[in-house]
């Protein structure tokens, strides 16, 4: 899978000089989260997606592993920083471990609303006892998309 990613990335850099169409531009948004681990944000500029291709080049060319799938992931601006976890670190997504947000979660299961996704298969059966999840707060019998019920019409 990874020499797929490194061939499509060499693919990306060939047609550098060149536009980037819709499909090369999801493309590489879907290349930088699974190489650098973190979203894409495209900006007005006319380059961001160059630069993208650039920053995954080097990041590759450089050495370095691609990055691992995460189980935990916090909602866009939550951070974690409580003197009871690695005495008062601050993590975000950059730099938040799954160890990090299983401590965290044993510690305050009721800040689950801070993760955007959090595992859903725990480990062994104890485990899915005392670990919550996104789905918990919801009702029973719903789903994250509910039909709209029409309200009865007057004639």
């Amino acid at each position: 899978m990874a020499n797929d990613l490194v061939n499509k990335l060499e693919g990306l850099r060939a047609r550098f000089d060149a536009p980037y169409s819709p499909s090369d531009k999801r493309l590489i948004e879907s290349l930088y989260y699974a190489i650098l681990g973190k979203m894409f944000a495209p900006t007005s500029c006319q380059n961001c997606y160059h630069d993208a291709v650039i920053e995954m080049s080097l990041f590759m060319k450089n050495g370095y592993t691609m990055a691992q799938e995460k189980r935990y992931i916090l909602k866009a601006g939550a951070i974690i920083c409580n003197p009871e976890i690695d005495n008062g670190k601050v993590y975000t997504n950059v730099n938040i471990t799954d160890d990090v947000a299983e401590r965290y979660l044993s510690l305050f299961p009721d800040k689950i609303n801070l993760f955007a996704r959090a595992d859903k298969t725990p480990k062994t059966p104890s485990e899915a006892q005392k670990r919550p999840t996104i789905d918990d707060e919801r009702p029973s019998g719903t789903t994250t998309r509910q039909k709209r019920k029409s309200a009865p019409r007057v004639k």
